[in-house]
C-alpha cells in the first residue's frame, strides 16, 4: 500500500515485537490486550515509523509531507521494482 509518512505512522507493522510480563511469565507479540481482555490489533506502539526504517522505500520522487513511499518488505512481495 503505497501511502505518506504520516499515513504510514498510523498503521500497524507486523515486524514490531512487544514484550509482555505478569504472574505466569513473559511473553511477546505484535498486539496488545487490554485489562479487560480485549485485544488491540494497532496499539502505538506497533505503528510503523515510516522512513524512520530500514524497510521504507520511497515510490514518489518529490519532497514535502504528500511525498508517498511504502513497506519495502510488502512493496517487493506485490512485485514492487525495490
Amino acid at each position: 500500500m503505497i501511502v505518506t509518512e504520516a499515513q504510514a505512522k498510523t498503521l500497524w507493522c507486523p515486524l514490531v515485537r512487544m514484550a509482555y510480563f505478569d504472574k505466569q511469565g513473559a511473553a511477546s507479540g505484535n498486539c496488545d490486550v487490554e485489562a479487560n481482555g480485549t485485544i488491540n490489533r494497532n496499539p502505538v506502539d506497533s505503528h510503523c515509523i515510516a522512513s524512520d526504517c530500514m524497510c521504507w522505500v520511497w515510490v514518489s520522487t518529490h519532497t514535502g509531507p504528500e511525498r508517498t513511499g511504502c513497506c519495502g518488505v510488502a512493496h517487493r512481495r506485490i512485485g514492487g521494482d525495490v
